[in-house]
């Protein structure tokens, strides 16, 4: 696999805060709380959510809508409409749920390394995909089953060689997948198998440029979706 350069992109900030918080679904007045506080603070992230829910709010409140719709559905609608306005430099409030079925199915494949409550596998699957559209000149829309985002399916057999579920688990797919670049996948199951070995000590056996490399990567993913810990802490 060849070495991968994976940029910083400037993500819709409003759902990606979204996208790393968890929703534990106690009951809908709490699901809905983060939603609602995020529509407050910015205005025209509350335009879009609102144009997205459009078919359950009609004489409805915006909460009465989200409880009726779900968080699911609500972030899988925001991903179609963003990838159709990126693709087509127009908003369709109607679009598909299936523009988005490779991020689905990136999901889904490495959804037992992770919570329910969680939407990151989602986050991460959404930046590769924007990386595809924006920098190696796919159509988000037309072209499923090509670029980044389809070659990250091939991780499933390194990240199941471990058993622990990860609150983290986008940065532990990311991480395996950058190591393809530079390992054989047998020698990665053999690292990871029942979390034998840190991550840390797996790059302890490249050179430094590709160490290097690799950080720069995760910290390029780190900035786009706004998660800071990358920069204080040393463990991935």
């Amino acid at each position: 696999m060849k070495e991968l350069y994976l940029p910083y992109i400037k993500l819709p900030k409003s759902f990606t805060r979204l996208l790393k918080t968890h929703f534990k679904g106690i009951n809908t007045v709490t699901e809905n709380r983060p939603i609602m506080e995020a529509m407050n603070d910015d205005k025209g992230f509350g335009f879009i959510v609102n144009n997205c829910l459009r078919e359950y709010s009609q004489n409805k409140s915006i909460e009465s809508a989200l409880s009726m719709a779900g968080w699911k559905f609500l972030r899988e609608r925001l991903a179609s409409v963003y990838f159709h306005f990126l693709c087509k430099q127009k908003f369709d409030w109607d679009v598909e749920i299936e523009a988005i079925d490779d991020l689905l199915e990136f999901e889904e494949i490495f959804i037992d390394s992770t919570f329910d409550s969680l939407s990151r596998l989602f986050m991460l699957g959404f930046y590769l995909k924007v990386v595809d559209v924006k920098y190696n000149g796919l159509d988000g829309m037309a072209d499923q089953g090509q670029g980044i985002l389809n070659d990250s399916l091939a991780m499933k057999d390194i990240i199941f060689a471990g058993s622990v579920k990860h609150e983290r688990a986008d940065y532990v797919v990311l991480g395996c997948f950058l190591l393809r670049s530079y390992m054989d996948e047998k020698d990665i199951v053999k690292f990871f198998s029942n979390n034998k070995m840190s991550y840390d000590k797996v790059l302890s056996f490249l050179s430094p440029q590709q160490q290097a490399n690799i950080l720069n990567n995760l910290l390029n993913y780190s900035m786009s979706i706004e998660d800071y810990d990358m920069f204080y802490y040393e463990k991935v």
